[in-house]
Order: C-alpha cells, then sequence, then structure tokens
C-alpha cells in the first residue's frame, strides 16, 4: 500500500517538478515570476486535445502540441519579458495573472468551460511488479519528467547557449558585457519554460481531465513545490516537486478531503516559517 502511495505521488510530483522548473527557469533569467505558467501548461494540453481527438495520432499529436508551446513561448517573451524586464515585481505578476485569465477565457470560449477528457495512449491499469505495483501511464509519466530534466541539465552544462542562460542568472549586465545575446537568452528561456508545461499538460491531461481551472490548480501548487525546493534553484525546482507530490498522495489517503485541498498551502505556510529559502536554496546575503 505504501509503495503504491509513493509511486502515485512520484508521478505526482513529476507533474508539479516540470511547471515549477519553467517557473524558476524565467525567475532565474529574467526575475518575472510568471503566474500563467499552468494556463500555458493548460492551453497547450487543450491543443494536444483537439489534434488527438481528431484522428491524429499520438506522436504526430505530441510534435505539433510542443511546435504550438514554442510559439506560445514567443510570444509571452513579447508580451512580458520585452516591456517587463527590470520593471518592479509587482507589474510581472499583475501582468502574468491578467494573462493568466485571458488564457482560461480564451479556452473557454474556444473549447468549453464543461470537463473533457481523453483517452490514455497507455494502460492506467495497475500491474504487479514484484514488492511493488504500478501503472504504465505512471512510469511513462516518471520516465518522461526524468527525461526532460537530464536533457535540460545537458543544455545548460555543454550547449552555448545553455552556458548563456545560466551565466545571464548570474549576473545578466556581465554577461552582456561580454557578449551574450540577452535577448535571444530571454526568448530561449520561455520557449524552454512553454515546452516543459506543454509536455506536463500531455502528461496529466488523461489522467486528470481537461477543464479551464486545470492551470491554476496545478500551477499554483507548482508554486508551493518551487519555495520547498528553493525558489530559484532549478535542482530545487525537481526536489521540491517530487516531495511535495508523495506528501500530498500521502495526505490524500490518510487527511480527510478539507485539510488534502489546502495541504500544499499549509507546506508552503511552513517552509517559510522553518527555512525561508527552501531545501536546497542559498541564503541571499545583502550588503548594506
Amino acid at each position: 500500500m505504501i509503495t503504491e502511495i509513493i509511486i502515485y505521488g512520484l508521478s505526482l510530483g513529476s507533474i508539479y517538478a516540470l511547471v515549477a522548473l519553467g517557473l524558476v527557469l524565467i525567475f532565474r533569467a529574467t526575475e518575472i515570476v510568471n503566474f500563467a505558467q499552468g494556463e500555458m501548461m493548460m492551453v497547450s494540453a487543450f491543443v494536444y486535445f483537439s489534434l488527438y481527438s481528431s484522428g491524429m495520432g499520438v506522436f504526430p499529436a505530441v510534435v505539433l502540441t510542443l511546435l504550438f508551446a514554442v510559439v506560445l513561448g514567443t510570444v509571452m517573451n513579447q508580451l512580458v519579458s520585452r516591456p517587463l524586464i527590470g520593471k518592479p515585481i509587482f507589474a510581472s505578476i499583475m501582468a502574468t495573472i491578467a494573462i493568466s485569465i485571458l488564457f482560461r477565457s480564451l479556452v473557454g470560449i474556444i473549447w468549453t468551460h464543461e470537463d473533457l477528457y481523453i483517452d490514455p495512449s497507455v494502460s492506467m491499469i495497475l500491474h504487479d511488479f514484484g514488492w511493488f505495483r504500478m501503472s504504465p501511464y505512471q512510469g511513462l509519466i516518471i520516465t518522461v519528467a526524468l527525461a526532460m530534466v537530464v536533457l535540460l541539465y545537458l543544455f545548460l552544462k555543454y550547449v552555448k547557449l545553455g552556458i548563456g542562460i545560466k551565466a545571464t542568472a548570474e549576473n545578466p549586465t556581465a554577461a552582456e558585457l561580454v557578449g551574450i545575446p540577452i535577448k535571444r537568452v530571454y526568448l530561449t528561456v520561455w520557449i524552454i519554460a512553454s515546452v516543459i508545461s506543454a509536455v506536463a499538460g500531455i502528461l496529466i491531461a488523461p489522467q486528470s481531465g481537461l477543464h479551464t481551472t486545470m492551470g491554476t490548480r496545478l500551477g499554483l501548487k507548482a508554486m508551493p513545490a518551487a519555495v520547498l525546493g528553493g525558489f530559484g534553484s532549478i535542482p530545487g525546482a525537481i526536489v521540491g516537486g517530487i516531495t511535495l507530490g508523495i506528501l500530498e498522495s500521502l495526505a490524500i489517503v490518510y487527511l480527510p478531503t478539507e485539510v488534502y485541498d489546502v495541504f500544499p498551502w499549509v507546506v508552503l505556510i511552513l517552509v517559510l516559517l522553518i527555512k525561508p529559502d527552501g531545501i536546497l536554496g542559498t541564503p541571499e546575503v545583502k550588503r548594506v
């Protein structure tokens, strides 16, 4: 029983980790907190639903959805990064909240505000694997999330533009002085964050169903995950997402429904009170 709970938590936490990863990437590079990250995931999930439901195969539908995510990331860069870089953080918060509301309204108009469901391409039935039980779909979520993390790590470590993203995150002024194309870095970060969110949306849609509030629900839960791991830390986003997923799966089983609904926010408050910098975050030293 406990192994099934943990595996479910790993699959749920993998989704949180992917969305939190997009949040942290954008924040590290641009210092913008993107409250529309969940809605970007939601829009891509609806696009995948339309493509897949039209009779298109899984692979072409996924590829076209990811291409849509690239366009969406480019649009978000134009709407948010270009006018708001260097502006007070409150301005970016309000702008991204407004965009998230706009996305929810547009999805409701184009598709519907009713719940939609999509047949999974992989079985969700639990299978016995010796000392634990897991569905192939849970294994798919965990494997894809792990692959995304590995690809991002390799990109940031070995690709020139990825190294530029890390340098920009550390000191954008110095990065620009040494010739790093800052505007291209910002665009790349938004595209990567959008693609990661699209992958999360494609993975979670068959399990949770599609509705206009899914972005708010999952996107906002990614915020405590990012804070738990250490907001601004890329490894922290992964650790925080997985940790929150496991804790939430335990809460589903052992706590009343009323407590389960607010559990991520209880975790957020406790982290901020006990260790504001998160599990892998580093304290910010202020000079006076």
